[in-house]
């Protein structure tokens, strides 16, 4: 019974209410991190995705007989990202 009052009064000491809190603060903030941190990285893989993707049309296209002022007309692509690309 003894210990059944001490873990009573210690739930309701303002110190111990103060801990809990402070670490579900803590385990809030880390987990937001971690959702921007995840968020960050699918959006870098998107972007790598899409410049790879872009770069292959530029390279079929060009390989295919298109000059690179065709490219960039055919696809508002700026001429110097065309001019980039290497055969």
């Amino acid at each position: 019974m003894e210990a059944v009052g001490r873990i009573k009064e210690a739930s309701l000491d303002i110190n111990t209410i103060g801990l809990y809190d402070a670490d579900l603060e803590r385990e809030r903030i880390e987990n937001g991190i971690r959702s921007v941190s995840f968020k960050a990285g699918i959006e870098r893989g998107i972007e790598q995705g899409s410049t790879k993707e872009r770069i292959s049309i530029i390279s079929a296209m060009l390989n295919n007989g298109m000059s690179q002022e065709e490219v960039t007309r055919m696809t508002g692509i700026p001429i110097k990202e065309v001019k980039s690309v290497k055969l």
